[in-house]
C-alpha cells in the first residue's frame, strides 16, 4: 500500500511539472513572435522600396539587340545608361558592332510619347516583305553631346528601346537600326558590356610635351600619361566660377594621384600630381586633328590628259579631306565625315558618293572607290588603298 502511495505521489509530481511547462509555453512563443515581428516592422520602415518608374529603372540592365552574319559571327549592339552624376550629368554609352562603333555623352528620359517605325528582330528587318511595325512609346529617351547638343532621340516602354535613328543621323552603326533592343535582364551579353572600354569625356595635352597626355573617360576612369602610365578612378565638383576640380584617384595605391583644375570653358587646365610640380595643359580639341589613316591610289584626269595621286586623309576628329597631287600642285578635291563599321570604314563625303572600304580576300588591303562628278578638276573616278608603314 506504501509503494502505491508513493508511485501515486510521483505521478502527480510529473503531471504537475508537465502541467506548468505546457502552461508557459505559449508565453514565451507569443514574447517571440512580438521581437520578430518589431524587427520585421522596423526594417520595413527603413528600407527604401526599389522604384519602379520607367525613368528610374532605365539604369538597371543595358538594352541589347543582336544577330548572327554568316561567316561573321555574332554582332551586338546595346545602350548602358548611368546614375546621373552630379556634375557631368546622366551619362549614357552605346556600344555597337561588339563595341567597335561607340558613342558617349549624356541623356534624358520625359513621358513624353514617341512614334516610332522599328523592326521586331533581325529576319523582319532584312525581309523587304515585312514593314517596319509602328507604335507610340509612353516615354522619349533623348541623346546629347558633351556639349550639349541633341544628337538623337528613340522610344522606350520601360522594356524596350525603339532605336530608329537611321544612317542620317549620329548615333548609328550598320544593321543597328531601326529595331527593339530589349532590356537584358539575365546579361546574356555580359562579354560585350564588359568590353566597354572608357570613351573620352575630355582629353589635355601638356603645353611643354605633347607626349604627356590626359584622358578623362565617360565611365569616371582615367588614363594619365604625364608620367609613367597611371589608371584610375575621377571625380568632380564644380567650381564657383563654372570650372572643374577633379580629383585622380589611382586603382594601385603605389602610384601617384593628382588633382586637375579645369577652366569653364574646358580649353586648359592645370595638373598636379601628389608632391609634384603644376602642368598646363589644353584641351586636344583645340590642337586640331591628328592623322589617323590615309589612302592613296593613281587616277587619270581627263580635264587634263595626265596622271595624279590622290589621297584619302582620315584625321582622329572623324573629318577627312580628298585631295589630287597633279605634277605637284595638291588641289582639295573633296571634304567628309567617316565612322567605323566593325572592321570598314564609312565615309559621308560631301559632294563625291558616299562610299564603304572593302577588303582583297588575297592581300587584306582596305581600299575604297572615290567618285566625284564635279570637282576644281573636273570628274575624278579613282580607287584608293590604306597605307600600311
Amino acid at each position: 500500500m506504501k509503494k502505491a502511495k508513493i508511485i501515486l505521489t510521483v505521478m502527480l509530481s510529473v503531471f504537475l511539472v508537465l502541467g506548468l511547462v505546457a502552461c508557459q509555453t505559449p508565453t514565451t512563443t507569443t514574447s517571440t513572435t512580438t521581437a520578430e515581428t518589431t524587427t520585421a516592422e522596423t526594417t520595413a520602415e527603413t528600407t527604401e522600396p526599389v522604384s519602379t518608374d520607367p525613368v528610374d529603372t532605365i539604369t538597371m540592365d543595358n538594352f541589347a539587340y543582336s544577330f548572327t552574319a554568316e561567316g561573321y559571327g555574332e554582332f551586338v549592339f546595346y545602350f548602358n545608361f548611368y546614375e546621373e552624376d552630379p556634375v557631368i550629368g546622366a551619362v549614357f554609352f552605346a556600344g555597337f558592332s561588339n563595341n567597335r562603333v561607340n558613342f558617349t555623352g549624356t541623356y534624358t528620359v520625359e513621358e513624353t510619347p514617341y512614334d516610332y517605325a522599328c523592326f521586331p528582330d533581325r529576319e523582319s528587318s532584312v525581309d523587304d516583305q515585312i514593314e517596319a511595325t509602328e507604335g507610340t512609346a509612353p516615354y522619349t529617351v533623348t541623346f546629347f553631346d558633351w556639349d550639349g547638343n541633341e544628337i538623337g532621340q528613340c522610344g522606350y516602354d520601360g522594356d524596350i528601346l525603339y532605336n530608329d535613328m537611321n544612317e542620317d543621323e549620329i548615333i548609328y552603326a550598320q544593321g543597328g537600326a531601326p529595331v527593339y533592343y530589349a532590356r537584358d535582364t539575365e546579361d546574356k551579353f555580359a562579354s560585350s558590356y564588359e568590353g566597354e572600354l572608357p570613351v573620352r569625356f575630355l582629353e589635355f595635352v601638356a603645353d611643354e610635351e605633347v607626349t604627356s597626355t590626359l584622358m578623362l573617360g565617360h565611365n569616371m576612369t582615367y588614363v594619365d600619361l604625364v608620367g609613367p602610365m597611371i589608371e584610375g578612378n575621377w571625380s568632380a565638383s564644380e567650381t564657383a566660377d563654372g570650372g572643374l576640380d577633379i580629383v585622380l584617384t589611382p586603382f594601385d595605391s603605389t602610384d601617384t594621384g593628382a588633382t586637375v583644375s579645369v577652366t569653364a570653358d574646358k580649353a586648359k587646365c592645370v595638373y598636379t600630381p601628389e608632391g609634384g610640380d603644376p602642368v598646363a595643359m589644353t584641351n586636344v580639341m583645340l590642337t586640331g586633328p591628328e592623322l589617323s589613316y590615309y589612302f592613296e591610289g593613281e587616277t587619270t584626269v581627263e580635264k587634263y590628259g595626265v596622271d595624279a595621286v590622290v589621297t584619302l586623309n582620315v584625321y582622329d576628329d572623324e573629318t577627312c579631306t580628298v585631295t589630287v597631287n597633279i605634277s605637284g600642285n595638291v588641289v582639295e578635291l573633296d571634304t567628309g565625315t567617316w565612322v567605323r563599321d566593325g572592321y570598314d570604314f564609312v565615309f559621308d563625303f560631301t559632294s563625291a558618293e558616299d562610299a564603304t572600304t572593302t577588303i582583297d580576300a588575297e592581300t587584306h588591303d582596305m581600299s575604297v572607290p572615290f567618285v566625284i562628278a564635279d570637282s576644281q578638276v573636273g570628274a575624278i573616278d579613282a580607287v584608293v588603298t590604306m597605307v600600311k608603314e
